[in-house]
């Protein structure tokens, strides 16, 4: 990677929470290190982007600057699948973790999935590069682009059918499933849906799907009691996402991990957040996703 370092009346860019495209261009005056493989020579304004083209380009600039060490270098150890009986040619679930790294399917969703002639792979992202969680590594992208790399392994699998799959992701997991569009945007086949559970990091809440595959149905799950959605207004950056093929969904009492099996605090930046199971909340997020494959492959809802 090469950067620009000359215009130095451009600022380094002021830090910031909002998602309005309007407070981006004015808050953060230019980005001055862009990669010279994408020809750009000279450091370049947010103002000279086009309105349309400005988010993804802030997304886009996630994968430039995140150290090439992020990217995965071994699959073989780093996939849990769990098949339903007798299936062949499955459509298939694919789970991206969050923070905490490598725990197993979420029995939760891999027995709901089973039980509709559905298979769930999650994907270890973080044991895939030696690692066994994502503590300490901040609010930028780092393993979503693992996706597109293990559906090239599924297709070789006579299990699963890679023309029919989904996207899920539970908290930072669901923050990078949500940014990961533009790599679909030339697929030859496109996930169904993506789901995303309590997603959202620095106040920062965003999605590119409704550009890159407008047909992608876009789920975003959230509990009203969760204190990480409440830190830096989480939820409500990924509230304003509401529209076109994205829909938000708010579950009543439900805190950080509705859907999983287990309660406690997590930390982060200084404060505790409390996770605990809610079954209200995990039966009302299942209809969802239910009802939404149901329509994109006829499974059961």
């Amino acid at each position: 990677m090469g950067a620009d370092q000359g215009h130095h009346h451009c600022r380094p860019p002021i830090p910031f929470r909002s998602t309005s495209s309007r407070q981006w261009r004015r808050k953060a005056s230019c980005i001055n290190i862009l990669p010279r493989s994408l020809g750009w020579s000279r450091a370049v304004k947010l103002q000279e982007i086009p309105k349309m083209k400005l988010m993804s380009f802030l997304v886009l600039s996630f994968f430039i600057l995140t150290p090439f060490s992020s990217w995965a270098q071994d699959f073989s150890n780093s996939l849990t699948f769990r098949l339903p009986d007798g299936a062949s040619k499955a459509p298939v679930v694919l789970i991206l973790e969050g923070t905490g790294g490598s725990r197993g399917v979420p029995s939760n969703w891999g027995r709901f999935f089973a039980d509709r002639g559905i298979a769930t792979v999650q994907i270890h992202s973080a044991t895939a590069r030696g690692r066994t969680n994502w503590a300490g590594t901040g609010c930028e992208m780092q393993y979503g682009r693992d996706i597109r790399r293990v559906l090239a392994i599924l297709a070789e699998r006579p299990e699963f059918d890679v023309t029919r799959f989904a996207i899920m992701g539970m908290s930072r997991g669901a923050t990078e499933v949500l940014g990961h569009g533009f790599d679909f945007a030339t697929a030859a086949h496109k996930p169904a849906a993506v789901f995303a559970l309590y997603p959202g990091c620095g106040g920062i809440c965003t999605t590119d799907w409704p550009r890159h595959a407008p047909g992608t149905h876009v789920e975003i799950l959230y509990g009203a009691a969760d204190e990480w959605g409440s830190y830096q207004r989480n939820r409500e950056a990924c509230r304003r996402l509401a529209g076109a093929n994205v829909r938000f969904h708010e579950f009543a009492g439900a805190h950080h991990g509705f859907d999983g099996t287990s309660s406690g605090q997590f930390s982060a930046g200084g404060s505790s957040f409390r996770y605990a199971p809610d079954a209200e909340a995990l039966t009302a997020a299942q209809r969802i996703v239910a009802e939404r494959l149901a329509q994109a492959w006829g499974t059961r809802p």
